[in-house]
């Protein structure tokens, strides 16, 4: 089952509704999200997450029973935020529920 998720353009004021499956865990979900933003097949990026990140403690952090966190980060070209709610932030655009 997917949940769909709001791609959010702050500059120009657009939202694009875009499906946003939840199977995986929050690398997944950042890199769907990446993805989404750059236009591409995630096996397409150009940068991997463990480039900019130790990817098993993120996952861990998700996992944490918590929701009152934020983990910022850069990941190639773009600022990366990543909430406790499972909220992934690409630059401005906004991916709820992607974890």
């Amino acid at each position: 089952m997917t949940q769909p998720s709001v791609l959010e353009d702050t500059e120009s004021g657009i939202h694009d509704t875009i499906d946003a499956p939840r199977d995986g865990g929050a690398v997944s979900g950042v890199v769907r999200a990446v993805a989404a933003v750059d236009g591409v097949d995630p096996v397409d990026l150009d940068a991997t997450i463990e480039e900019a990140i130790d990817a098993d403690a993120l996952e861990s952090l998700a996992r944490h029973d918590a929701t009152d966190w934020r983990l910022e980060f850069p990941l190639g070209d773009h600022a990366i935020v990543v909430e406790g709610d499972g909220t992934v932030l690409v630059d401005a655009s906004v991916f709820p529920n992607r974890f």
